[in-house]
């Protein structure tokens, strides 16, 4: 038969495996086909930004070409013609070095010096050129001094030998230069958003002079992630970065999506696979739930039958017993001392026995309850006067701390039991002194009720047991209090709970609905039933 059972699940089992193996085939597939998907998309973009960055590198670069040359022109046909009026000023009056000085200041030139054909010079300021003495050349020619940021034109006079020298400062024409030339140009764009390094070298031998489509590589610098590419421009090899984190974070999106589906899977896997398990065991439980709760009730109705016939039989003789041994303790004067003391001991044992079927019968007893406005708070300051002298007598600290005072739907008196059978266990737990806190809170729309206390010797094995009927641990207890306590909660709705803690301390506590107007409803039919 198992054998049958398990080749009909076999196909079950096989199927699960095949679905989900495939399902996974198909996910892995396409993740994979979109990370690839996404990593060419992105280098195409990186690609078109990667040319469009050395077009404008290559544009300003030309610019700064042109702008320099143009400005060399400006300058060469400026400082000429400044050259050929001294020239002429010079040749009908000669100069000496204060005029010159003033006419520099005048037209903003930096210094003029004049070579005359004698050989002889003058230069305004003083010593403001002391280079040698040009070379007679027939062309006029223009120098920069970058040392000392000049631009200085040599002119050779026309009318007789020698030459004008002219100079002009050359700072704002090389900030001029510096703002339009490629260094500025690459800081300038490094600054835009996307672009993390714009970098610039002499080429490499054997590199192309162009390249109309730079190859992009993804390349790891330190801890972020680039797109990179390099060209020529010019004389320049110029090396681009571009921020790749968009394509990392992508890839890492695609792979979280992934990993969420793929668990997605396995859950719906295990889910499937294990749907017919659980419903069999639901099934199962539920017919176990089903026998357990007859089995109960079979054993409370032959317990209550066996509680009354047990309270008939047993309680007439405990009665007249105890009337004998009463009467007896009272009128039997010549009886010794010794012989009283023997019939206090039967009296004990009297009401201990009639105590057990009193227990007994409550147990076993239906739990009816009459649901009305009650205040835990209340019926605990009523009844802990009653033990309040023993607690002291033992050496037990009672502590009460209520911070809800709100009304329960419930019986008071079965409450009252309830609270006193917990207070007496808890007060004989500990014959030489400890504590019990008592504490009502709230909590959504129940009332909690818990008493800790100390004295609790049982192992975690045994304190799950402590509810059930006649287990006790005192010599003279009979295992119901907790029991019938556990019944009355449990026919309120409610649930008591059993909690042991560290250092032989144990919380026991229970919790119940607030009061509402539909338990003042239950309460009216059950008066009216």
């Amino acid at each position: 038969m198992a054998t049958m059972e398990g080749k009909k699940r076999l196909p079950l089992w096989v199927s699960n495996l095949l679905v989900f193996g495939f399902l996974c085939a198909v996910v892995v597939g396409y993740f994979v086909w979109q990370i690839q998907a996404t990593r060419e998309t992105f280098i195409s973009k990186m690609k078109a930004v990667t040319e469009l960055v050395a077009r404008i590198i290559e544009v300003n670069a030309r610019g700064a070409v042109l702008s320099q040359q143009t400005t060399e022109e400006i300058l060469f046909t400026f400082l000429g013609n400044t050259a050929r009026f001294v020239d002429y000023l010079d040749s009908v009056e000669p100069f000496n070095t204060k005029e010159l000085t003033e006419f520099a200041k005048e037209v903003r030139l930096s210094g003029i010096s004049i070579l005359r054909a004698d050989t002889t010079q003058v230069q305004g300021p003083d010593n403001w050129y002391t280079e040698p003495a040009p070379a007679l050349e027939p062309v006029p020619r223009l120098n920069y001094d970058k040392n000392r940021h000049l631009y200085i034109f040599s002119w050779p006079r026309q009318e007789i030998k020698g030459w004008v020298v002219v100079g002009i400062e050359a700072a704002k024409i090389e900030s001029l230069q510096k703002q339009l030339g490629l260094p500025n140009v690459i800081e300038a764009i490094t600054r835009l958003p996307g672009i993390s390094y714009i970098k610039a070298a002499s080429p490499e031998a054997g590199s192309r002079q162009s390249t109309p489509s730079p190859p992009l590589i993804i390349v790891e610098r330190g801890r972020i992630t680039v797109a990179e590419s390099k060209f020529i421009v010019d004389t320049q090899e110029i090396t681009i970065g571009l921020d790749a984190s968009p394509l990392s974070e992508s890839v890492r999106s695609l792979w979280r999506d992934f990993l969420l589906f793929s668990g997605a899977l396995i859950c719906l896997g295990t889910l499937l696979s294990c749907l017919l398990y659980r419903q069999q065991s639901l099934h199962v439980e539920a017919i176990r739930a089903y026998e357990r709760n007859m089995s109960e009730q079979r054993e409370d109705a032959a317990l209550g039958r066996a509680a009354a016939s047990i309270a008939h039989e047993i309680r007439n003789p405990l009665n007249s017993l105890s009337m004998g041994l009463q009467r007896l303790h009272m009128e039997a004067n010549e009886l010794k001392d010794e012989h009283r003391q023997f019939i206090e001991i039967m009296l004990d044992a009297v009401r201990r026995t009639n105590g057990i079927v009193t227990g007994l019968l409550d147990y076993a007893s239906p739990q009816y309850i009459n649901p009305q406005e009650v205040r835990l708070d209340l019926l605990v300051h009523n009844i802990l006067p009653l033990y309040q002298a023993r607690c002291a007598q033992q050496g037990v600290r009672l502590k009460t701390e209520v911070t809800c005072k709100d009304p329960v739907a419930g019986d008071p008196g079965r409450l009252s039991q309830v609270i006193e059978n917990m207070l007496k266990n808890a007060v004989e737990a500990q014959p030489h002194g400890g504590f019990i806190d008592i504490a009502i809170t709230r909590s959504a729309g129940s009332v909690i009720m818990a008493m800790t206390n100390g004295g609790f010797s049982l192992s975690p094995e045994e304190a799950g047991r402590i509810t059930e009927p006649y287990f006790t641990t005192k010599p003279s207890g009979t295992g119901l209090g907790l029991a019938i306590a556990r019944r009355i909660i449990t026919a309120h709705g409610g649930h008591l709970q059993v909690s042991p803690r560290r250092g032989n301390t144990v919380t026991i506590q229970f919790e119940l609905s607030l009061f509402t107007n539909s338990h003042t409803h239950r309460k009216d039919r059950l008066h009216s039933a």
